[in-house]
């Protein structure tokens, strides 16, 4: 019922109250990924396959602020991806943000508990740069947020863009520094070790947990890791349009259109 009433929200663009409201305080973070995996089997009627994931939380300080133990995630389908150099409508959000983020590719299912980032190398096929333009459709004024509403609608995946992809050897991660530009002016940025201090732990920590749940990350599939600063949203409508360039230290930019 919950994942009918989140899948309703998202889309007929209605606001929905945080559904923790309804539930016991001490509710766990895995009640919410199991009505997120409803809440995906309803959208992927009209999205298509899962593609990929994206982690959420990603920074110690936002974990303590929420009183969680490590990130969590979302799921990303085929028809929410725009190509670089692409547009999206700011009309289709209820509260659009973005921002410029790390993105794995997996080059093959990881089918064990990886225990050290040299572990999780063989299976890492690319690194890209990625835009996260995410949408969580609840009306705040009728409740406060917690992580399990977070959880329960997919983190809040609605649209998302991948740079072209490099091979992921040879790559300084502790010195990765990512931006995020709307019309030439600069709106965010922050270094990749601000995700768990390498990017690739947050990958590291969402394998394990699907593969625990027994749905492994499959070859092809990507990860979006995290944000490495507050999301730029703008005060208005009016400063949300425009053209965004996301950028990292030595990895092609990707762009998007917003109108």
């Amino acid at each position: 019922k919950l994942a009918k009433e989140i899948y309703q929200a998202v889309t007929v663009k209605v606001p929905l109250a945080p559904i923790s409201l309804k539930l016991p305080r001490e509710t766990k973070l895995d009640y919410g990924y199991r009505i997120q995996v409803a809440f995906d089997k309803l959208m992927s009627k009209d999205y298509g396959l899962v593609t990929g994931y994206k982690m959420a939380y990603a920074s110690l300080a936002s974990q303590e602020k929420w009183g969680i133990p490590e990130p969590v995630s979302g799921t990303f389908m085929t028809k929410q991806q725009v190509l670089s150099g692409g547009k999206v409508l700011l009309d289709t959000f209820m509260g659009f943000h973005i921002e410029t983020e790390i993105v794995f590719t997996v080059k093959k299912k990881i089918d064990k508990l990886i225990k050290t980032i040299d572990q999780l190398m063989p299976y890492i096929q690319s690194v890209h740069v990625g835009l996260d333009v995410p949408d969580l459709r609840y009306d705040t004024s009728k409740g406060k947020l917690t992580p399990v509403d977070v959880v329960a609608m997919s983190c809040g995946t609605h649209t998302y863009v991948m740079g072209e992809g490099v091979e992921p050897d040879g790559i300084d991660y502790n010195k990765i520094q990512l931006t995020l530009k709307r019309n030439n002016n600069l709106v965010y940025e922050g270094k990749a070790t601000n995700v768990l201090g390498d990017p690739r732990e947050s990958l590291r920590l969402l394998s394990n947990r699907l593969f625990s749940e027994g749905r492994p990350l499959k070859s092809g599939q990507f990860v979006f890791t995290g944000s490495v600063a507050g999301a730029y949203k703008g005060k208005d409508p009016s400063k949300n349009v425009g053209f965004y360039v996301g950028e990292a230290s030595g990895l092609p930019p990707v762009t998007l259109y917003v109108e």
